[in-house]
C-alpha cells in the first residue's frame, strides 16, 4: 500500500492546553530521539505506523517501547497489548501534570 492508497481518518484526544504546550516545549527542546525514547514518537502514537513497525520489526522488543518485552514471539496478542502501550503513557504523564496543577500552580508542574 502506497501513500496515494491511504486516507487519514484522525482521532483526537483532548488534553489539558498547559500539558500540551509544555510538552510541545519539551520535544523542541530535545532532538526527536527523546521523543522514541520515551514511546511519545509519532511512530509510536500512530496506530498504523506502530502496526507497520510491528509486523517489519525482528522481535518484541525492537517493536514496543515496553523495555521489559522480552518475548521471543510476536503475535496478535502482543500487538494488542503493545499498541497502546504509548497513548496509556501519555494519558498517564498528562494526569500527573494535571494533577500537580491542580494541587500546587502551573510553575510546579512545569518543574516534573
Amino acid at each position: 500500500m502506497n501513500n496515494q492508497d491511504t486516507k487519514g481518518f484522525n482521532i483526537t484526544m483532548n488534553l489539558f492546553a498547559p500539558f500540551v504546550d509544555k510538552l510541545n516545549e519539551v520535544m523542541h527542546k530535545y532532538p526527536e530521539s527523546f521523543a522514541k525514547m520515551n514511546g511519545l514518537h509519532e511512530e509510536n502514537l500512530n496506530f498504523t505506523t506502530f502496526i507497520n513497525n510491528f509486523v517489519e520489526e525482528k522481535t518484541l522488543a525492537d517493536a514496543t517501547i515496553d523495555g521489559n518485552a522480552n518475548a521471543s514471539t510476536k503475535d496478535i496478542c502482543s500487538l494488542d497489548t503493545e499498541m497502546g502501550k504509548p497513548h496509556k503513557k501519555l494519558l498517564s504523564l498528562h494526569k500527573i501534570y494535571y494533577e500537580l496543577y491542580k494541587k500546587y500552580g502551573q510553575e510546579v508542574a512545569d518543574m516534573c
